[in-house]
């Protein structure tokens, strides 16, 4: 057990315009006691799937194994 996040994707991660570089973790709403693999999951939920959350078009709903292969390295 340790703290998580628990909604790990892009959109909550502030990024420097200049530098390009993650500063702080946003969103903390969810943030409690979980599993390192909780956020790793859902990050590999949000990244590896190109569509929007709320996508109500399933054909545009697809895992891209390269975006996965990378998080798992």
């Amino acid at each position: 057990m340790r703290v998580t996040h628990n909604d790990t994707k892009l959109d909550n991660v502030m990024i420097d315009d200049r530098s390009g570089i993650g500063i702080c973790v946003i969103d903390l709403d969810t943030v409690m006691p979980g599993l390192a693999l909780y956020d790793f999951g859902d990050s590999v939920r949000s990244a590896a799937n190109p569509a929007a959350e709320d996508e109500p078009d399933l054909t545009n709903v697809v895992f891209s194994m390269p975006v996965f292969e990378s998080l798992v390295q």
